[in-house]
């Protein structure tokens, strides 16, 4: 396969990905990767002839000029969007992606833990009103008494309670006289987390906390 045939078969596998792509209505940032590959060695094919095509070293040194303030612009982006933006709502490359506060939500419970008598082995329930917890599984691996549930349990009196904000009013019917509602931790984008934590541990947190 010729130069020229290998560019007209790009030019075309890579249109058709992207009409394709286009009109299917669900879309995930994943689906950029199946078109962007050949829009990729397209660049590199029309790198490549624009190479040939610059006259003498004088012509050559301006398109490397051009060619390396685009190779650093892209390259900047692709860090601004995977380690300055990775969590940022406008960012349309992320998706689903975990919220800064899981990290906050988690280290709080783990804290309570090691002030607790229980330490680890303090049990934690997660209610989730659409069964889809993660990433709390994997911050609260430590620990090894969590347990998992859609609805509240008959007996909810558990040390810390994490719990999606629409079982709100049951749970402060049931747990305002012996916990306290420690606040709201992002877990997604649009998806939040209440943390209750029992007077008792929330005591021996703050005790602990004050003698760090």
């Amino acid at each position: 396969l010729g130069s020229e045939q290998l560019a007209l078969f790009l030019t075309i596998f890579t249109l058709l990905l992207t009409i394709a792509y286009s009109l299917i209505p669900y879309k995930t940032p994943w689906c950029v990767l199946s078109f962007l590959l050949g829009m990729i060695l397209l660049a590199g094919v029309g790198a490549n002839t624009l190479w040939r095509l610059a006259p003498g070293w004088a012509g050559k040194t301006i398109l490397s000029i051009v060619l390396v303030a685009g190779f650093w612009h892209l390259g900047n982006t692709a860090w601004q969007a995977s380690y300055k933006y990775q969590t940022d709502g406008g960012n349309p490359y992320v998706y689903a992606q975990p919220s800064p506060d899981v990290e906050e939500l988690a280290k709080r419970v783990l804290d309570i833990a090691h002030a607790s008598t229980q330490g680890v082995n303090m049990p934690v329930y997660v209610i989730s009103d659409d069964n889809y917890y993660w990433p709390i599984p994997w911050y609260l691996r430590e620990l090894n008494n969590v347990g998992y549930a859609n609805e509240i349990p008959a007996d909810v009196n558990f040390p810390v309670v994490l719990a999606s904000p629409s079982f709100d009013e049951a749970l402060t019917r049931r747990l305002d006289p012996t916990h306290l509602m420690t606040g709201y931790f992002g877990l997604r984008p649009n998806t939040f987390f209440m943390a209750w934590v029992r007077m008792d541990e929330w005591k021996s947190y703050l005790d602990n906390m004050k003698r760090k």
